[in-house]
């Protein structure tokens, strides 16, 4: 599954963040794109939201502009 958060407020990223796991675990999906543009700010909201679920998100090695989160 893959979300795109250009567009998404950072006060609003958590909430959209947290249904989007929420819906890939629902769907036994084992991994989430997140499209976060070039923004640090951005990035770390993603890595906090995904320790809080226990999970770690990582720079996609081809695109810097993307984090993934594996979900199993």
């Amino acid at each position: 599954m893959e979300i795109d958060l250009h567009g998404i407020k950072h006060e609003d990223v958590k909430q959209f963040l947290d249904k989007a796991i929420w819906e890939c675990m629902k769907k036994k999906k084992s991994r989430l794109y997140v499209i976060t543009g070039n923004s640090d700010d951005m990035k770390k909201i993603v890595t906090t939201v995904s320790r809080e679920h226990g999970l770690t998100a990582v720079e996609s090695m081809f695109n810097s502009a993307e984090l993934l989160i594996d979900l199993i």
